[in-house]
């Protein structure tokens, strides 16, 4: 048998295989964490704030998330389109990346089988509407 020595880039290959192994799962699933849609939210939020329009969103909460994650983002990712369209945000940058980043976001299962349609959520003016997805981003994020 013949032991060969260690060169850089096989020592540098197993070290990769070991952190991908180490990497937290959730569920079977990679655990997804989005810190920038936190900050894309935020600045979506000031821009958003001193809008005072008539309009609201259906508008679902953590606990829907925890129950729902799939159904609860999608309702989510529906009703930001239609506030990114009301408020004219739709060639803005921040938008843009934040509804891309919901999208990677939403990849978890429901864990029932019947999951509210989003419009069965109350609905809620816009500034509730933020604060409410910023808190499911959050906790999805702790949960990383």
């Amino acid at each position: 048998m013949r032991w060969r020595m260690a060169t850089p880039g096989s020592t540098l290959l197993r070290t990769l295989c070991c952190l991908v192994a180490m990497t937290p799962w959730a569920g079977g699933q990679r655990a997804l964490c989005s810190r920038e849609a936190v900050a894309d939210l935020q600045s979506l939020q000031s821009n958003i704030s001193g809008n005072r329009d008539n309009c609201t969103l259906y508008t679902a909460n953590v606990s829907d998330y925890k129950e729902c994650p799939n159904s609860t983002l999608s309702c989510f990712i529906e009703e930001l389109g239609v506030l990114i369209l009301e408020f004219g945000h739709t060639r803005t940058n921040v938008s843009s990346k934040l509804l891309r980043r919901l999208h990677r976001l939403n990849t978890k299962k429901d864990q029932k089988a019947d999951c509210p349609q989003c419009e069965a959520h109350e609905e809620q003016p816009p500034w509730e509407f933020l604060t409410a997805l910023l808190s499911v981003l959050q906790s999805i994020n702790d949960s990383c």
